[in-house]
């Protein structure tokens, strides 16, 4: 069937894109050698971005289909720069209707774009779990929102003699898995000793921190040694009451808690907390 020109011409002149693409569709063989086929895929080129602006939002993305469809029929209908607007265009368009998700599968199939390098350069400074989201089918990442400024975190460790235990226990036990401030109830089994303890000392049960326990991750992670690290703070009465439930705790679970206390600070150095720790070690 021969091309209805009337119809073509009428379409372009009143920018019935979507009436256009419809009798595009109906010739997609004469697409590029008819004349009239190819002032009407000019046409479209020219002006269909500029109408495509004055609409916005998500009737302009639905107005993004049509050149999908004729080029569905026919790879090679438009040129390869209005092909690269159009993704660009449904790229930032998608992002901006808060269509997160279809805007960063769109930018990964098509990462040389310079729309996808602005997003997912933005993505990755902002919420990289997105990309990595995005990547993957049997994996959901998420992640909380932040602001510009500062993260409100502390340090692990409150005192540099915390900090140089740890790095003593980490290089008195290269070949284990040292880890700082473990729960009690992390590694105790309080079913084993729930029955003798104080309401008071159950309460404490999931409260209580240890210092440092130190695992065999070639065991699934069996603790193997229990440390605290004893100061001054120690001294207080409020502190000797949990230190006392925390041993009696121990006690119970039938596993030794070692406490170390350093009064000279020349003696809370990694050295010489290392030697001490490897002492008490060789004598269980």
């Amino acid at each position: 069937m021969a091309i209805d020109r009337e119809s073509i011409y009428r379409k372009l002149a009143d920018k019935d894109w979507n009436g256009l693409v419809d009798v595009l569709s109906e010739h997609t063989t004469e697409i590029r050698s008819d004349p009239v086929a190819k002032q009407a895929i000019d046409f479209f080129e020219t002006e269909f971005f500029g109408d495509l602006k004055t609409r916005g939002g998500k009737e302009a993305l639905s107005l993004l289909e049509l050149p999908h469809i004729i080029t569905q029929l026919n790879p090679n209908a438009f040129s390869e720069q209005f092909r690269v607007q159009v993704v660009e265009y449904k790229i930032e368009t998608q992002e901006q209707l808060g269509l997160h998700d279809l805007s960063l599968n769109l930018a990964l199939q098509h990462p040389n774009l310079a729309a996808s390098k602005n997003l997912l350069k933005s993505i990755k400074e902002k919420t990289p779990e997105r990309v990595a989201n995005a990547t993957r089918q049997n994996l959901d990442i998420k992640a909380t929102k932040v602001d510009q400024g500062p993260p409100k975190t502390v340090k692990l460790f409150r005192s540099k003699q915390e900090e140089n235990f740890f790095l003593a226990m980490r290089s008195a036990f290269p070949t284990y898995d040292p880890y700082p401030n473990v729960a009690i109830n992390a590694v105790v089994d309080f079913n084993a000793v729930r029955h003798d303890l104080t309401q008071v000392e159950r309460e404490f049960f999931f409260r209580g921190m240890i210092d440092s326990v130190v695992f065999d991750s070639a065991t699934s992670y069996t603790p193997l040694y229990f440390f605290e690290l004893d100061s001054p703070y120690h001294d207080a009465e409020e502190q000797k009451k949990r230190d006392v439930m925390k041993d009696r705790i121990f006690e119970l679970a039938n596993a030794k808690l070692h406490r170390i206390r350093a009064y000279d600070r020349s003696a809370s150095s990694v050295n010489e907390f290392r030697t001490l720790i490897l002492e008490v070690v060789r004598g269980l």
